[in-house]
């Protein structure tokens, strides 16, 4: 129901949902519930080439359908860019996350 009433689906891939037979991706354009070609992926979102909301009181959504990450990097960048603006948080040395003794 969710799908069906999405105005943006937004997948990270169409190719693995493909390969995949994803039942919330691939069997949604199947079986005409969302045409194929209005599932747009994630990266042509960002660089413009798929519409995002164009109304406040449009429905999005977004199926993570493979282990990519780019939405925590994306939300981590505003989170960190926010707290920065509100002088929260501390900054930590890059080393405390470095090896110098392999395992």
């Amino acid at each position: 129901e969710t799908i069906r009433r999405a105005d943006v689906y937004i997948v990270h891939s169409k190719e693995v949902a493909r390969l995949d037979q994803s039942p919330d991706i691939w069997e949604v354009s199947e079986k005409g519930i969302k045409p194929w070609d209005s599932i747009h992926e994630i990266q042509d979102l960002l660089i413009g080439k798929a519409p995002g909301r164009s109304r406040p009181d449009e429905i999005t959504v977004f199926n993570n359908n493979t282990g990519a990450g780019t939405q925590f990097a994306a939300l981590g960048s505003a989170v960190l860019k926010r707290a920065r603006e509100l002088g929260l948080g501390r900054e930590i040395p890059t080393d405390w996350f470095l090896e110098d003794v392999s395992p």
